[in-house]
């Protein structure tokens, strides 16, 4: 067996590879957390491999929205994705994601909040608009105007 004086001789004897020319910031980041002993028994091509398989594989969403904002010292984020469902059909099945309740309570959701956030804004903002353009569709006072006005 050999001793530790010897196994630090072997391991410096062993040529070390210039990665960053192939790697960028975080693998090489990924790259200095890897223990010199074991790295000295890796060649160059396992080095780079093993580094292609903790890449992270790109998302394909046709919408990805992210947002984080500070909220009492701490960060938090938000993330809003959408796009084509490729998951198998039995998992959904097994998961309970084609039951009718869940999937109209969902549906119920996403249309309220559509509503709420996006058409009801636009309705409010094409009111004041008509009113700051003097636009009067009948006559006498409008059926918003007390909730507005006062």
């Amino acid at each position: 067996m050999a001793s530790i004086s010897q196994l630090q001789v072997e391991i410096e004897a062993r040529p070390q590879f210039d990665l960053s020319e192939y790697c960028d910031e975080q693998e090489l980041r990924i790259l200095r957390g890897i223990p010199v002993d074991i790295q000295s028994v890796l060649t160059q091509e396992q080095m780079l491999r093993l580094l292609w398989s903790v890449k992270p594989v790109p998302t394909k969403h046709g919408i990805a929205l992210r947002a984080s904002f500070r909220f009492f010292s701490k960060r938090y984020y938000v993330a809003w994705f959408g796009g084509e469902d490729c998951r198998n059909i039995e998992r959904l099945r097994a998961e309970g994601q084609l039951d009718a309740i869940p999937v109209g309570i969902t549906m119920f959701v996403f249309v309220g909040a559509i509503l709420i956030y996006g058409l009801f804004p636009l309705l409010v903002m094409l009111y004041l608009l008509k009113a700051a353009l003097g636009i009067d569709f009948m006559d006498g006072p409008s059926v918003l105007h007390p909730l507005f006005c006062g």
